[in-house]
């Protein structure tokens, strides 16, 4: 394809069917009147860019608005609501901000024309969360579409049972909601029980077991998860100490099929000279986390590099590097945001491969893109 045909302004932009689903959110807002009153909690993220994945670069735009909102409308009681409107014009649709294979859930709280759009235009609506919690001497539980968000590692979260996200995903900070239920009971000072279960569609249910313990500086969560295809015992473990934090988290899954496979993730994160660095270790056991970027080896190793540094008020810098000792390119992940003084935030990032060669991480697009934010 040449630059001509990927920017190409005399493309077809169905927009009208992703600004009915705008006025949905707004349907919501009567009952949303609590006992304060406080901002909807909208958000709007505009990326443009381009990506070059086998040889070809294309025009890629993704616009969102997200609906993240929490009310307390009885005393211990709160309503919890969450959504998102996206509209993707892509010519090769990889940007897409959520798990490519996620369970489709019971009921269908996604509409989306993936499979029927005019191959560029890629639009959505769904829910992310609807439930009321509940909070009482101890005891917690969510009822209704909830999105979990387990796991303590910063590149991967192996413990993530439900929709994990996939390590180098662009639109990071929305994970896909389920119809589920979660309880927690604190049955010590610093120990507690939590058992969460979600339905899927044919009517398959998953539920996982686990048992937080959170002490002063350690904390130690040991998890059983019971999922379609798969049994998986994990731990999670996190010890801080002033200067650096250390974290180990890690799933051994037994398959219906008879195999086992180890996901686990080790990392160290620390503060020198006014940066956060962090580096994590990631063995993907079953080639699920980064597979579909490896032509050599799905299940592969990777470490994580990534630094954290603001150069004045406005001016930050957030570079990471990924490289899997098994081959493969490095992957240059940069990132500059300027935060203004209002409520807009704008980042020029990109994903690109380094040293190329053969294997994991091979078929990961380069990608360079600006992204605008605003807080509404």
């Amino acid at each position: 394809m040449s630059a001509a045909a990927a920017f190409s302004p005399l493309r077809e932009f169905n927009f009208m069917r992703s600004i009915r689903w705008l006025f949905l959110f707004f349907i919501f807002s009567p009952v949303l009147h609590a006992q304060t009153t406080e901002p909807l909690g909208l958000r709007l993220d505009f990326d443009t860019g381009v990506h070059d994945q086998g040889g070809a670069a294309s025009y890629f735009q993704v616009t969102r608005l997200l609906l993240d909102r929490k009310d307390e409308i009885l005393d211990d009681l709160d309503l919890n609501l969450g959504g998102e409107i996206l509209w993707l014009a892509d010519e090769k649709p990889v940007a897409v901000p959520w798990p490519e294979n996620a369970k489709a859930n019971w009921v269908n709280l996604e509409w989306n024309n993936l499979n029927d759009s005019d191959g560029f235009n890629y639009e959505a609506f769904r829910l992310t969360r609807l439930n009321l919690q509940q909070n009482f001497d101890g005891f917690q539980a969510i009822l209704g579409v909830q999105d979990f968000t387990w796991g303590s590692g910063r590149f991967y979260k192996p413990t993530d049972y439900f929709n994990p996200m996939g390590p180098l995903t662009l639109l990071r900070e929305e994970p896909l909601g389920s119809e589920a239920v979660d309880l927690s009971q604190a049955l010590f000072d610093d120990l507690s029980l939590e058992a969460a279960g979600r339905l899927l569609a044919g009517g398959a249910a998953e539920w996982t077991l686990r048992l937080p313990e959170r002490g002063i500086g350690v904390s130690a969560i040991p998890s059983f998860a019971h999922l379609t295809d798969r049994q998986g015992l994990g731990l999670e473990g996190v010890v801080t100490f002033p200067t650096f934090q250390l974290r180990w988290e890690g799933a051994e899954w037994f398959f219906s099929s008879g195999r086992s496979a180890l996901e686990m993730e080790a990392g160290v994160s620390s503060r020198w000279d006014g940066s956060n660095l962090c580096l994590e270790w990631l063995q993907d056991g079953t080639g699920e986390a980064l597979g579909g970027f490896s032509n050599g080896n799905p299940a592969a190793n990777y470490f994580y590099f990534s630094l954290n540094r603001a150069l004045d008020k406005h001016w930050t810098l957030d570079p990471v590097l990924v490289k899997s000792p098994d081959g493969g390119p490095f992957l240059f992940w940069p990132r500059v945001v300027l935060n203004f003084d209002t409520d807009w935030q704008f980042s020029l990032e990109g994903q690109v491969s380094v040293a190329f060669t053969e294997g994991p991480l091979a078929l990961n697009p380069d990608r360079v893109f600006l992204a605008l934010a605003c807080e509404l």
